[in-house]
């Protein structure tokens, strides 16, 4: 009889555990795709360059991950950012090469890559809307 009520105790956990998680990967993605809309709708573009492409180490996952580290200008300052991209744009990027960028005029740290967002910066090859 007791093998039985952690048998049940047990599901009822992992049960639990998934609905949090499924719930936090909802909330996250909603943000995302808030943020991804304000940029849509208010961001300013302008000509960023790729200073530095890396493959951060580290975590428990195996998979690499992609990252390239963009400056851009905004009236007196200029911003980095590190980006997350694919294998294939990694491999396509060097360093020195221009890539627009989106932020928000109020939050410039609110950036993403334009060709993310799937906008096009005078026909620069990116994908357009």
């Amino acid at each position: 009889m007791d093998q039985r009520k952690l048998a049940r105790g047990i599901v009822y956990t992992v049960m639990a555990v998934t609905i949090v998680f499924v719930a936090f990967a909802v909330y996250s993605g909603s943000k995302q795709a808030s943020k991804e809309s304000e940029l849509q709708k208010t961001g300013v573009e302008v000509i960023g360059t790729v200073v530095r492409k890396h493959k951060p180490s580290g975590g428990q996952s195996s998979s690499t991950s992609y990252v390239i580290d963009v400056k851009y200008k905004h009236k007196d300052s200029v911003l980095e950012r590190s980006f997350s991209v694919n294998s294939s744009r990694y491999d396509e990027l060097k360093e020195s090469d221009e890539i627009s960028i989106t932020f928000l005029p109020n939050d410039p740290t609110k950036s993403q890559l334009t060709e993310v967002l799937g906008k096009s910066l005078n026909g620069r090859g990116f994908i357009v809307d």
